[in-house]
């Protein structure tokens, strides 16, 4: 835990792993750097791992991949008052959420969540402002959360086969948006929808 923590880095690499490894809460606290990529075999990840006290501003691309790891979660806080610019996150033969609020009021460039996602948690990216949002093809079905995009103004959706569900007031907005919202929703082999 905070091993990082208050630390500038241009760029942190983790290469791929043999052996499964965890990054603990805190772990970069308050730390400045702009590129994050972690290589596969993450089993776990703690909270407020990428927090910053102050809103920082620092433009920051992340690629998270999961590789064999069951009920990972990304949870509330893990990117709190952070910028981001891409955000990659996957699972290989493995499955991951995304927790309540995990990406709430955040500005994110283009995030794409490959396989392995099971469930977009409530409010996850409600009041965010997102370019783009792409989930891929999936193994598993995946369900969408409770408000999971309430007030985010996101400029294109992309969201592909196996969505299993979809929570109330998903996309809804209380603020009035006059920016077009593109979205492709693809339901496959999954029944009773609504």
């Amino acid at each position: 835990a905070t091993a990082f923590i208050g630390s500038t880095i241009n760029s942190i690499t983790i290469e791929d792993q043999t052996n499964p490894y965890s990054i603990g809460d805190g772990a970069f606290y308050n730390t400045t750097f702009q590129t994050f990529n972690l290589g596969t075999n993450i089993s776990s990840l703690g909270t407020y791992v990428f927090t910053s006290e102050t809103p920082d501003t620092n433009l920051m691309n992340i690629n998270l991949v999961f590789n064999n790891q069951d009920n990972v979660v990304i949870s509330n806080g893990t990117f709190k008052n952070r910028t981001l610019g891409n955000v990659t996150i996957e699972n290989t033969s493995g499955n991951y959420s995304i927790g309540d609020s995990a990406f709430a009021e955040k500005s994110i460039g283009s995030l794409t969540l490959k396989d392995g996602v099971v469930s977009i948690g409530a409010s996850a990216f409600s009041g965010s402002s997102i370019n783009s949002i792409t989930i891929e093809d999936q193994t598993n079905p995946y369900s969408i959360g409770n408000g999971a995009f309430y007030d985010a103004t996101v400029q294109t959706f992309n969201l592909t086969g196996n969505i299993s569900s979809v929570g109330n007031n998903a996309f809804k907005s209380d603020i009035p948006d006059s920016n077009p919202m593109n979205i492709n929703l693809v339901f496959n082999n999954q029944d009773n929808v609504v």
